[in-house]
């Protein structure tokens, strides 16, 4: 009888010691769960900050097309201006004045175009930063869920084998 109730005791030891590792391989489980859906989390996150940064781009590439064109426009009226001013050279003083103030609403034109370039670039600089962390962010996404899935066979391995 005492034997019957040693090999209950250590039976009921053993089921607790199995409990307590299926317990503890669960929390595990959930603790990959919740750092999962935080890399999910920051990478919906840098989705959304690539896509204004694209979205910031795609405007800063209109406006230095439309700067583009009115430098066309500019250097145009410029050319047309400066071909009247050869042809009536001797005219007056007024025209030379006129041509310089094209000149210099050109340069100026010149320099906002390059202001929008360097803006264009560094935001180009951004989005692919952004776009080589998003990668990251992706791939370490897919490691984990790789380990996740192992992690579940492993513990139904487990399972069957205390069911066994």
């Amino acid at each position: 009888m005492e034997e019957l109730n040693q090999e209950i005791e250590t039976a009921n030891r053993i089921a607790q010691n199995k409990r307590q590792e299926r317990i503890d391989e669960e929390q595990a489980l959930q603790s990959l769960q919740d750092e999962f859906d935080v890399l999910r989390s920051e990478s919906i996150a840098s989705s959304a900050i690539l896509q204004k940064s694209k979205t910031k781009s795609a405007m800063a590439a209109k406006e230095v097309s439309e700067k583009s064109k009115q430098l066309q426009s500019f250097r145009e009226r410029y050319e047309e201006i400066k071909s009247h001013h050869e042809s009536e050279k001797g005219l007056t003083l007024s025209k030379e004045k006129t041509n310089q103030h094209v000149e210099e609403r050109l340069k100026t034109r010149e320099k906002e175009l390059k202001k929008a370039e360097a803006r264009t670039e560094a935001l180009r600089d951004r989005m692919f930063k952004d776009s080589q962390h998003l990668a990251a962010l992706r791939e370490k996404e897919s490691h984990l869920i790789a380990e996740i899935r192992s992690n579940q066979v492993s513990i139904c391995d487990s399972m069957w084998n205390v069911i066994e």
